[in-house]
């Protein structure tokens, strides 16, 4: 925990003394461009952000990029700064529409071709960034999301490591398995909480929460399909109790911190805790479960966007 204090306060004084290099430098020449940059991520992700930062302002002498840090109440943070008209130039986002019903970001549609190369992501990750045809970031580190498992929990037990072959009926069998209710060990884990967790076993089954004119409610929250999939889902925990109650979830620290102490075998997530866990435990990674040949996944997208009142929009 100290090595990972010390890393941490690293981090935060490089970008500090990044910062104060800016405003000497500002201070200097007075044809100093100072943009400021913010972000969600902290630590080990701040600092790749920072690495890139620092190339850019090596290559572009006149600019100056400020790094802000922002992990907790980032939303509320940034919607606070933009209502006082205090923003920061660039910032990353998720929920475009939410930004231009507030009148936040700018388009960026005429720079695509001088500034913004297209040609540099996969069409559908581009496409994530527009709102009714009109491209509203640059995407920034996309991620699907799938099955992690713990290695060396599966020797304990001699259970074989899942393949990308797998249905559900499979998961079921080798989370029973992995379930030992004695040692306070389970499994899986489920997310009571999250509906990006839950969403592409919807969706694989052939259900939906809300049709394509993004209103519709009545015939996709409540079809068959997908009401077959939460009860599914739901039976993790309460028919083959491969899962903790969302209660004993909470009480043991949420489902990332019980894979990182072991009370889980499997969780399904995202890339981003993966350098975490792989300095904890031998980690293996598989795509989520089929069922019936068909399996739809989820991409967590989030895109660099740019001031509504920003002074140097280029």
């Amino acid at each position: 925990m100290k090595k990972k204090a010390v890393a941490i306060l690293l981090v935060i004084l490089l970008v500090l003394l990044a910062g104060c290099k800016a405003k000497d430098d500002k201070a200097v020449s007075s044809n100093t461009v100072t943009i400021r940059f913010s972000t969600w991520d902290t630590a080990s992700q701040l600092a790749t952000y920072q690495a890139v930062i620092d190339k850019f302002m090596a290559e572009n002498p006149g600019i100056i990029v400020e790094a802000e840090s922002v992990p907790e109440n980032y939303e509320q943070k940034l919607f606070t700064t933009a209502a006082a008209g205090n923003a920061p130039d660039v910032f990353l986002w998720w929920n475009y529409p939410q930004l231009l019903s507030e009148k936040v970001i700018i388009p960026l549609d005429q720079y695509v071709g001088t500034l913004i190369d297209e040609s540099l992501y996969y069409p559908e990750i581009f496409e994530s960034s527009r709102v009714n045809g009109v491209l509203y970031s640059v995407p920034n580190i996309p991620t699907t999301r799938a099955m992690f498992y713990n290695k060396d929990l599966f020797d304990a037990a001699n259970v074989a490591y899942p393949t990308s072959d797998w249905t559900w009926d499979d998961f079921v069998n080798i989370a029973i398995k992995l379930t030992d209710r004695s040692k306070n060990q389970y499994g899986f884990v489920t997310e009571y909480n999250n509906p990006y967790a839950v969403q592409q076993f919807v969706w694989t089954n052939g259900g939906d929460f809300i049709g394509s004119d993004g209103v519709t409610v009545d015939g996709y929250m409540n079809s068959p399909a997908t009401v077959e999939a939460i009860q599914w889902y739901a039976d993790l925990v309460t028919k083959h109790r491969v899962s903790t109650t969302p209660s004993s979830t909470s009480t043991m620290g949420g489902p990332t911190e019980m894979f990182k102490t072991g009370r889980v075998a499997m969780i399904e997530s995202g890339m981003w805790q993966l350098n975490e866990f792989r300095k904890i435990f031998n980690v293996g990674t598989v795509m989520t479960p089929s069922k019936n040949g068909k399996r739809v996944g989820v991409m967590h997208t989030s895109g660099l966007c740019v001031y509504v009142n920003t002074k140097h929009p280029e």
